[in-house]
């Protein structure tokens, strides 16, 4: 529905049952099929030309992080993810959020960090739907700038992650079975994005935000 969420909702779920580095390469398989689903259905609202320094530096970047993805504990690095995603979003929700604008720095800075918390925790979503909030985008070309960027990234590490073993075969074969389940997912979600309106958009995006921040930092304890 709001274009993110799929990750923050289901690695501290999975962790439960899982280790972070089967979670991670699994969802960057489903992402790629969920972000495609989503891009088609607001196609025409996507402005890639617009955010150029946002794509380069979460590519340039997500290499970074899987790399700390093979060497650090991920229980910290969520619990922090978790804390400033809640953080923020309590903030936009009492209206004290801040217009970031989208000048190259602002891209730039926003997709190094988008692109580390994609190698290392697939979290790469804060960073970009703080920097599309603040800048006032609607709800289409929100969604729609968002798939399109997490497409590109979940492009981008599919072949990094099977040359460092972290995609094997009997983990895609798993991801194939599961994928009839995420993808009606996916359906049922771009129907209720597209009978919402913006203000409501914006408000139930903020929401999802900040539950996702608490069930990241909650599952980290």
């Amino acid at each position: 529905m709001t274009g993110f969420a799929f990750s923050l909702l289901s690695l501290p779920l999975l962790s439960l049952a899982m280790p972070a580095r089967e979670i991670v390469p699994m969802l960057t398989l489903f992402g790629l099929v969920l972000n495609a689903m989503v891009l088609l259905s607001v196609r025409g609202s996507a402005r890639p030309l617009q955010f150029l320094p946002l794509y380069a530096a979460g590519l340039a970047f997500t290499w970074p992080g899987i790399i700390l993805l093979r060497v650090l504990p991920d229980r910290p690095v969520k619990l922090l993810a978790g804390i400033l995603v809640l953080a923020t979003a309590l903030l936009y929700l009492k209206g004290r959020g801040f217009r970031t604008g989208t000048g190259p720095v602002a891209q730039a800075a926003t997709g190094a960090l988008s692109g580390i918390l994609n190698g290392l925790t697939t979290f790469s979503g804060p960073p970009v739907v703080l920097l599309l909030m603040g800048s006032g985008a609607e709800r289409d070309g929100f969604r729609a700038n968002l798939s399109l960027y997490f497409l590109a990234l979940n492009t981008f590490s599919i072949p990094l992650m099977i040359s460092s073993g972290l995609i094997r075969t009997d983990l895609a074969v798993e991801c194939a079975r599961l994928s009839p389940f995420v993808v009606a997912g996916a359906v049922a979600g771009s129907v209720a994005a597209s009978r919402t309106g913006q203000a409501r958009f914006r408000k139930t995006v903020l929401i999802v935000l900040a539950a996702c921040g608490l069930v990241a930092a909650a599952a980290s304890i």
